[in-house]
């Protein structure tokens, strides 16, 4: 039988593999995860933060989903122009031939 384990023990270890009926969701660089706990709620977990507890599944997932698209929003990267990209390029061939030389 699996450990019983409290939302604080899951979170501080960031280990949800034990948790009782887990949900899939979980957004890695916003540190986001979505669970069910023992007792059949949706748990919605923020950085080691509980933030939420739902009691339907439907609800928990709407709120992962808003969360996430915020964060992807706030994450997204801007495309590198073509000059950005070739000066990027630039500077990398120039310190890596610096460092094959000895001279870094």
């Amino acid at each position: 039988m699996a450990p019983q384990l409290h939302v604080t023990d899951i979170t501080s270890r960031g280990d949800f593999r034990h948790c009782h009926n887990p949900l899939e969701p979980s957004y890695i660089p916003g540190v986001l995860h979505l669970y069910t706990d023992d007792d059949g709620f949706c748990c919605l977990v923020l950085k080691g933060e509980r933030i939420g507890r739902f009691r339907s599944q439907k609800e928990g997932i709407r709120r992962f989903n808003e969360l996430r698209s915020s964060f992807e929003e706030k994450l997204s990267r801007t495309e590198m122009s073509d000059e950005e990209k070739r000066n990027l390029l630039v500077r990398e061939i120039g310190e890596s031939s610096l460092k094959t030389s000895g001279k870094i």
